[in-house]
């Protein structure tokens, strides 16, 4: 999984957008490496708190981060000080 921010250059807002690799099942079977001329798929998923945003624009920042905070328990994260 990929996220990514993106930042609308004519409003300076940002968006995150969660996009899924991964080998086909076919390309697996086939036990052929991946190429440019055979890639993975690839697969923009939609985020729950943004239904009503295009999955190519992404989920506004803002929303991301609320929804991300209240999905996550903060009891079962451990925090490690860099």
């Amino acid at each position: 999984m990929i996220f990514s921010l993106w930042r609308d250059s004519s409003g300076g807002r940002f968006f995150v957008r969660i996009q899924y690799i991964a080998q086909t099942m076919n390309q697996i079977r086939a036990g052929g490496g991946l190429t440019l001329s055979a890639p993975p798929a690839s697969q923009i998923l939609m985020i729950r708190a943004c239904k009503s945003a295009s999955p190519r624009l992404g989920c506004n920042w803002v929303t991301f981060d609320r929804d991300a905070h209240q999905a996550i328990d903060p009891a079962r994260v451990d925090f490690v000080a860099e």
